[in-house]
């Protein structure tokens, strides 16, 4: 779904607290004082965010969840740290991130949370780029500022928006004159427009699960991909299936080539004219790079009584779906 920038900013806000109240960080040492160096951090990271600062306020600034945080976010928005004991300690939050987000992944898809998982998988990308999704797009490349990055763009002549910038310099593949991170980086990426296509398999006749059929083509990186560290995983989109808010089906694919994935949910239990389904596929890596949402085409419940053609071989009270007409 399309969110404004100040959407998206408190979507990414209560991403990075509900990563951060999980068990794993109530270690996270506030030390003598920091208690003020933490308020005084939040005052100048959040001085254009109010809700955000009012809601880690409310948690008190004593708290290691409070702080984890604030780590998080400065780190995101490039923004210095008070003391150099707060650098070991974003390093100690930053070793817990990728598990801990992952396991939240699991629980918003178990819930049903659309919105909820859509903003965590977002929040991969800026975890992974060090960079708040509010940022210049170019930001996400290895150790380029805003300042920076506006300089970048002008150089290479990329005509795009903030937002859409990194896409755009990958298509280009105007990449001498950036460091090796940022070559490296580049080489990871899709080289083009990650496209998704979803159709609903059928016999025609009516079943009580409905089978998705997923293609997501991954166009070629821009060059040969830098070797891997040993345990570095390689990138992935998760595949998420929604009924209006409620998401009914997750998978993650990992994104090379042509990638072929079915989802299998059960037809809801009551009769629907028209159930229509979205499947939406979101990159783990970098901001830019999700495909545009996929609408299936609309279905039509039935509820087995007997009455109806379709409905007479199901058993009472039980649902099934048939193309709709």
């Amino acid at each position: 779904e399309a969110l404004s920038d100040d959407s998206s900013r408190r979507a990414e806000g209560r991403a990075i607290a509900f990563l951060c109240a999980a068990r794993e960080f109530e270690d996270l040492p506030v030390r003598h004082n920091e208690d003020v160096e933490n308020a005084e951090l939040a005052a100048s990271l959040f001085k254009d965010d109010g809700d955000l600062g009012a809601d880690l306020a409310s948690l008190g600034y004593d708290s290691p969840h409070a702080k984890a945080q604030l780590l998080v976010h400065a780190r995101l928005r490039d923004a210095p740290l008070p003391v150099a004991d707060y650098a070991t300690d974003t390093r100690s939050v930053f070793d817990q991130t990728n598990r801990v987000l992952a396991a939240l992944v699991d629980v918003a898809a178990d819930a049903g949370c659309l919105n909820a998982t859509l903003a965590l998988g977002r929040l991969s990308q800026a975890l992974s780029t060090n960079c708040a999704g509010h940022r210049d797009a170019l930001c996400q490349l290895p150790g380029v500022s805003e300042k920076e990055a506006a300089a970048l763009r002008r150089r290479l002549g990329l005509k795009s928006s903030r937002s859409s910038a990194l896409e755009a310099l990958v298509s280009s593949g105007k990449i001498d004159g950036l460091s090796n991170a940022a070559r490296d980086f580049l080489r990871e990426l899709p080289a083009g427009r990650t496209t998704l296509k979803a159709s609903v398999a059928s016999d025609g006749a009516p079943a009580r699960t409905v089978s998705i059929n997923a293609e997501l083509d991954v166009s070629a990186t821009l060059r040969s991909p830098a070797p891997r560290r040993r345990g570095q995983r390689g990138a992935s989109f998760w595949l998420a299936l929604a009924d209006g808010d409620e998401l009914i089906a997750l998978k993650k694919v990992q994104a090379a080539g042509v990638v072929e994935a079915t989802l299998v949910v059960e037809a809801p239990d009551e009769a629907v004219d028209d159930w229509r389904m979205t499947l939406y596929a979101v990159y783990d890596r970098a901001r830019g790079f999700d495909a545009v949402p996929v609408e299936l085409p609309g279905l039509r419940v039935v509820v087995g009584d007997g009455k109806s053609p379709e409905a007479s071989a199901l058993s009472a009270g039980a649902a099934a779906w048939a193309p709709s007409s």
